[in-house]
C-alpha cells in the first residue's frame, strides 16, 4: 500500500518537492492525496505550471473544484531539462580523477555501485485535493488517511505544533526545516536516516544547508580528522526576505535583498552538532545572504589532525561520489558558477577546484541548490519511509 502524504504549505518547499515527485516518474510507493495552503487554488495551479527558477512543468495541471489534476510529460520531467549527469558520467569522472591521484591518495578505486531504480509510472494523472485551512488540528487527516504531512510552511516548526497535525489524525510529521524545539528525530537523508524508529512521530529533515554541511564535514572528518572548523554559507535570497526595508524579526534580513549582501545566522551549525556531535562541538560559522534567485555554496575551512593535501582532499571526494555517498553526492572539476548547479537534485556539489591548503589547515567549497536538491531529500525520507 501506498505512503499518503499531505503537503503543508504549498511554497518554494512544497512545490519544488511536488515537482520532483513527478520529475522523478510518480514513484507509485507514495501517494499525495492533499495540499493544504491558503492561497487561491487559481494561484496554487498557476504556480505549479510556472516557475521563474525552475521553469514550466513539463506535464499538464487542471484544476477541478477542489482538486488539483497532475499528468507528467510522456517523456518524463528529467529528459526535459535536468542537469544531473548520468551515472556512466559520474564513474568515467571518478575514475580519471582517482587515477590522477592515485599516489596521494594512496590508490584509493571508486566502489561499484547499482544503478538507482527508476519508477516508470509517468502516464496516469493524480488528483490531489487543495484545502485551504489555518489551524492544523482542523484538517482532514484522519479522514484522508495520510500517514505523513510534509510541514512546508515555516510557522509550525515548535514540536507542540506540528504535533497539531497528529491531533487532527496524521501518523508522523516531517518539519520541511529545522525545528524550533526538541523533535523525536533529526534526520540528514543518506548520513543518519536509518537511525529512525518506529516510536518517533514528530521529525525534522532540517535545512538546506544541514543536509549539504553534514554530509561534508562527515567525509572530511572520516578521512583526515577535523580538530576544529568554520563555515560560511552562501545562500540565494529566501521568500521572508524583503524586495524594500522593511521591519523584520532579524533587523539585517529586514533590508532591501536585491541591492544588499546580508550577514545573518544559519540553522545548520546548531543541526550539525545534533547530528555529529563530536566534531561539531568544535565548528562555528554563520550566513551570507547574497542577491542572487537560487543555489548556494558551503565555504568551509578546517584544521585537519593530520598532514592533508588538496589532491587527497579532492580524491576522498571523487570516490565517495561514486561510492557510499552516490545519492546525495556529486563531483565538480569544471570552472563552473551558481547558475549552472540549478535543478541539481544532489545535496552538495564538491567543487574540486576550489580546495586549498596550508599546513594542516585546508579550504573547501560545496555548492548546492537550496530548492531543487533540499525537495529530493523530502522525497527520498517519504520513500524510505513507505519502504519500511
Amino acid at each position: 500500500m501506498a505512503l499518503r502524504v499531505a503537503i503543508n504549505g504549498y511554497g518554494r518547499i512544497g512545490r519544488n518537492l511536488l515537482r520532483a515527485y513527478f520529475e522523478n516518474g510518480a514513484d507509485p510507493a507514495l501517494e499525495f492525496v492533499a495540499i493544504n495552503d491558503l492561497g487561491k487554488p487559481e494561484a496554487l495551479a498557476h504556480l505549479t505550471r510556472y516557475d521563474s527558477t525552475h521553469g514550466r512543468f513539463a506535464g499538464s495541471v487542471a484544476l477541478d473544484g477542489n482538486l488539483l489534476r497532475i499528468t507528467p510529460a510522456a517523456c518524463g520531467w528529467s529528459s526535459c531539462g535536468n542537469v544531473s549527469p548520468p551515472e556512466s558520467s559520474l564513474r568515467e569522472l571518478a575514475d580519471s580523477v582517482l587515477g590522477a591521484v592515485a599516489e596521494a591518495a594512496s590508490g584509493l578505486a571508486p566502489d561499484a555501485v547499482p544503478e538507482r531504480p527508476r519508477s516508470e509510472s509517468r502516464d496516469a494523472t493524480r488528483a490531489i485535493r487543495l484545502l485551504s485551512e489555518p489551524a492544523p488540528e482542523k484538517l482532514p487527516w484522519a479522514e484522508l488517511g495520510v500517514d505523513v504531512v510534509l510541514e512546508c510552511t515555516g510557522q509550525f516548526r515548535a514540536r507542540r505544533d506540528a504535533e497539531r497535525h497528529l491531533a487532527a489524525g496524521a501518523k508522523r510529521v516531517i518539519i520541511g526545516a529545522a525545528p524550533f524545539d526538541e523533535v523525536d528525530a533529526m534526520l540528514v537523508y543518506g548520513v543518519n536516516h536509518e537511525s529512525l524508529r518506529a516510536s518517533d512521530r514528530i521529525l525534522s529533515s532540517v535545512s538546506c544547508t544541514t543536509n549539504a554541511l553534514v554530509p561534508l564535514v562527515k567525509i572530511l572528518d572520516a578521512a583526515f580528522g577535523v580538530e576544529s572548523g568554520f563555515m560560511t554559507e552562501i545562500h540565494a535570497v529566501t521568500s521572508d526576505q524583503v524586495v524594500l526595508d522593511h521591519t523584520h524579526r532579524d533587523v539585517r534580513r529586514g533590508r532591501a535583498a536585491g541591492n544588499n549582501i546580508i550577514p545573518t545566522t544559519s540553522s545548520s551549525i546548531g543541526a550539525l552538532r545534533h547530528v555529529l556531535p563530536a566534531v561539531g562541538a568544535n565548528i562555528e560559522g554563520y550566513s551570507l545572504r547574497v542577491p542572487t534567485q537560487n543555489v548556494a555554496a558551503i565555504d568551509f575551512t578546517f584544521v585537519a589532525r593530520a598532514p592533508v593535501s588538496a589532491a587527497a582532499i579532492n580524491a576522498e571526494f571523487a570516490r565517495e561520489a561514486a561510492g557510499a555517498y552516490r545519492h546525495i553526492l556529486s563531483y565538480c572539476d569544471e570552472m563552473l558558477v551558481s547558475s549552472d548547479f540549478n535543478h541539481s537534485p544532489y545535496s552538495l556539489i564538491f567543487d574540486a577546484t576550489e580546495t586549498r591548503v596550508a599546513g594542516r589547515q585546508a579550504k573547501v567549497l560545496a555548492w548546492y541548490d537550496n530548492e531543487w536538491g533540499y525537495a529530493n531529500r523530502l522525497l527520498d525520507l517519504c520513500r524510505y519511509l513507505a519502504a519500511r
